[in-house]
């Protein structure tokens, strides 16, 4: 038999939801939340979309420091490098700065994008 104890303090009123839901702890949220979507499939998809919502959530003065700091990271001497007279024919300097400018953000805007919107690169290509 499975033992319930009281983790917070009970509420005032029965009917108070914000007191009760301030006494839960993550797990007891994860244990209710399991039970309603196993109890109703229109529940399952409410609780599915929120949670996806809420961890999809960007935080743009995150993403402009990522941005910043990736293209900061990027020097000429490195387009150098990488341009010019090729086996395979010539690298023009400004394609092989955009090219890496791509490459920059990708890194920084492809965790957000599978975050939100699960793998798009089978429907998209190469992101």
């Amino acid at each position: 038999m499975v033992r319930k104890t009281r983790r917070g303090p009970p509420a005032q009123d029965p009917l108070d939801l914000d007191s009760i839901l301030q006494a839960l702890r993550g797990d007891d949220a994860l244990v209710i939340l399991r039970r309603l979507a196993d109890r109703d499939p229109k529940w399952a998809k409410v609780i599915e979309t929120m949670a996806r919502d809420l961890l999809g959530a960007v935080d743009a003065d995150d993403v402009a420091a990522e941005v910043l700091a990736e293209l900061e990271s990027l020097s000429v001497e490195d387009v150098w490098d990488r341009a010019g007279p090729r086996r395979d024919g010539y690298s023009d300097p400004g394609d092989v700065a955009a090219e890496m400018i791509d490459e920059a953000l990708a890194c920084v805007f492809r965790p957000i994008v599978t975050a939100r919107f699960g793998n798009v690169t089978a429907h998209f290509g190469r992101m």
